[in-house]
């Protein structure tokens, strides 16, 4: 599987995009990846990167939007937040990859549990907060 150059970044539509990650998901499922050389990606996008589409997670460890779209090197831009918040840091994240880099399409991840928001809220509520001064 090879790295997306600006030429097939510039033939996509957000809705292929979005099919391109519905398939990549189908196969994550199925554990049928696809074979990648990643040396070969990373020599690839060397000189710049072409991502098709840009997703929105969960800092989760079990939620790669790499691993569970069965995309490689390259191929999106992962954005990854507790409890999946978007604020100016992450709107300005996700606008450049879709103003400069050219992404087709923005997605969100939601996961089952939302693990980290819900800690985050308990810990809250029972005063564990500490402030931190940098």
């Amino acid at each position: 599987m090879k790295t997306h150059t600006k030429e097939t970044q510039e033939l996509l539509t957000p809705r292929m995009a979005m099919n391109i990650l519905r398939e990549g998901n189908e196969r994550f499922i199925r554990n049928l990846k696809q074979q990648r050389n990643l040396l070969e990606q990373v020599n690839d996008t060397r000189d710049g990167q072409w991502p098709f589409a840009t997703v929105l997670s969960c800092i989760d460890s079990r939620t790669s939007a790499e691993l569970i779209f069965d995309q490689g090197l390259g191929d999106i831009f992962s954005v990854r937040i507790a409890g999946n918040i978007v604020n100016t840091d992450i709107l300005g994240s996700m606008e450049f990859a879709c103003k400069v880099a050219g992404s087709k399409l923005n997605c969100c991840i939601r996961t089952h549990q939302m693990w980290c928001c819900k800690r985050c809220m308990r810990s809250c509520r029972n005063g564990k907060f500490n402030r931190t001064i940098i």
